[in-house]
C-alpha cells in the first residue's frame, strides 16, 4: 500500500506544480517584456490564462491587445495559450 505523501506528492507533479511552474514563467515573462497592458497573471483556465486589472482601462487596452499578447507570452515561455481571460478586480 502506498502512503498518502506519495500521491499527494504525484498529484501535485501531475497536475498543481506544472501549472504553478507555468504561472510563474508567465509572470517572470510579463515583467521581462515591459510595454503590456498593466495586469497580473493569475492562473490558467485549461489553456487560457487569466489576468487580473484593476481598471477598466486597462482591461480595454488588453483587450485591444490581446493577440499581441498572447504571442509575446507565447514567444518568451513556449507555452500554449489559446486566449486570456481578462479579470477586472478593482484595489481597496
Amino acid at each position: 500500500m502506498r502512503e498518502i505523501k506519495d500521491l499527494i506528492k504525484e498529484t501535485l507533479a501531475e497536475e498543481g506544480l506544472k501549472k504553478v511552474e507555468d504561472l510563474l514563467k508567465v509572470k517572470k515573462a510579463w515583467e521581462k517584456m515591459g510595454g503590456l497592458p498593466k495586469g497580473a497573471p493569475c492562473g490558467f483556465k485549461g489553456e487560457k490564462l487569466v489576468v487580473r486589472v484593476d481598471s477598466h482601462a486597462w482591461a480595454q487596452e488588453l483587450s485591444v491587445r490581446r493577440k499581441e499578447v498572447i504571442e509575446r507570452v507565447r514567444d518568451e515561455t513556449g507555452l500554449k495559450i489559446e486566449d486570456i481571460i481578462i479579470k477586472y478586480i478593482p484595489q481597496v
